[in-house]
């Protein structure tokens, strides 16, 4: 659902083709700054005081003030060009903010693309948003694109999802042996060395090693600290190899309590839902040939994976419903009609949106919950299926010893 914090597996990277956002509508129903508002700017600012002081502050919302309204009629290239000058200001002061659309990430970069590589990607840009989502010409221009944006170390998609979920990169960092290895091209939001966002990003990354088994953590080979503002996207997860290797995607501001600093709880919850689709739909669980199992876009599921068994348990009675709830094709308020309809049967709304988030969001709770004894619920039979897989117990065993929650009786 729109404002949930949590995107599952390959919500973000699907559909970007024609994301081309309109000037005079950016970041429309997103975070705070984006209504572009001296009210907005403020709350936005506040949401980044770890990052910067008060005084700094206060010069930036007079700056901010001082700019051309970003909804005016005399919207024009002069008035963008003003626009992303003062966004490239805030990334200096380590503001993290997203850009207002491809063509301003590329106006910024113009210098290490050089004339030629701007003006290429430009004319690729237009001709890729004038297309249908499904021509197969999407896929040479994502190509061409790719080389051109190769001296950036960024690939295409990752900039239309970065762009298109109005996302500010603070880090990049490839995984091996679960440590980290930073990797800094320049087009990231600065992110100051021993600065208090890497501190916290850092110390998500700790919390991932220690709650993660190793075999499960093994699968992730990119790391990136991301925000959108608070309140937003907080992780998502999808595979960059296959179905093998996979990047974890967090939004630190999205970590923190009241008093800016990491809240465990949330972080294991976020990072266990995550897990629980790395779990779910890695290589493993997939089945080519298989028949009469859930087909998802990342293949067709095993017989015996989890996420299949768990479907043809809780899910496949609602195949004809679900279907005649989204005819209409507004998928975000049938989804919410359908979690309405079955409100004692889900954990959240947002557990009613697909099977693969029920069962991540199910597979986490099953980590921290105490295991259901009483006659059960539908939400409680949910949880119980878990039990029936001594591997997933041996994992919730470990995983809630590093939380501290393993029942004094054991």
């Amino acid at each position: 659902m729109k404002g949930k914090k949590w995107l599952g597996i390959f919500v973000l990277i699907m559909g970007l083709s024609g994301c081309g956002v309109l000037s005079d509508d950016f970041f429309e129903e997103s975070n705070e700054y984006g209504q572009r508002n001296a009210e907005n700017f403020a709350v936005y600012l506040q949401g980044m005081e770890s990052a910067i002081n008060e005084e700094k502050q206060e010069i930036l919302s007079k700056e901010f003030a001082e700019l051309p309204v970003w909804e005016s009629e005399e919207w024009n290239s002069t008035v963008q060009k003003t626009w992303i000058q003062f966004e490239e200001e805030l990334r200096t002061q380590s503001v993290p903010i997203g850009y207002a659309d491809l063509e301003s990430f590329l106006e910024t970069e113009k210098k290490d693309l050089g004339d030629k590589g701007y003006q290429q990607a430009m004319d690729l840009v237009m001709k890729w948003k004038a297309l249908p989502e499904d021509d197969e010409a999407n896929l040479t221009i994502e190509a061409e694109m790719d080389q051109i944006l190769e001296n950036l170390e960024l690939s295409f998609v990752d900039l239309v999802s970065m762009v298109n979920d109005h996302e500010a990169v603070l880090g990049v960092y490839r995984v091996q042996n679960n440590e980290l290895i930073a990797s800094d091209p320049q087009w990231l939001t600065p992110m100051k060395k021993s600065s208090h966002q890497e501190e916290l990003v850092l110390q998500i990354w700790k919390r991932v090693q220690a709650l993660i088994p190793a075999d499960l953590l093994s699968r992730v080979v990119e790391f990136a600290a991301v925000t959108d503002g608070e309140d937003n996207t907080m992780a998502y997860v999808y595979p960059v190899e296959a179905l093998h290797a996979w990047r974890l995607t967090i939004d630190y501001l999205d970590f923190l309590d009241a008093e800016g600093q990491l809240s465990s709880d949330l972080a294991d919850e976020t990072l266990l839902h995550e897990f629980g689709h790395i779990l779910s739909l890695n290589e493993t669980q997939m089945d080519a040939e298989a028949v009469g199992t859930l087909q998802l876009e990342e293949g067709n599921l095993a017989r015996g994976s989890y996420l299949n068994r768990f479907y043809q348990r809780f899910w496949r009675e609602y195949e004809t419903e679900r279907e005649e709830m989204q005819a209409d094709g507004d998928s975000e308020e049938a989804n919410f009609n359908f979690y309405l309809a079955h409100k004692g049967e889900f954990l959240n709304d947002y557990a009613a949106t697909s099977p693969a988030e029920d069962f991540a969001e199910t597979f986490a709770q099953f980590v921290l919950r105490e295991q259901p004894y009483s006659t059960p619920s539908r939400v409680e039979e949910k949880l119980i299926f878990f039990y029936q897989f001594p591997e997933l117990m041996k994992m919730r065993t470990q995983i809630r010893k590093e939380c501290c929650l393993l029942e004094e009786a054991a």
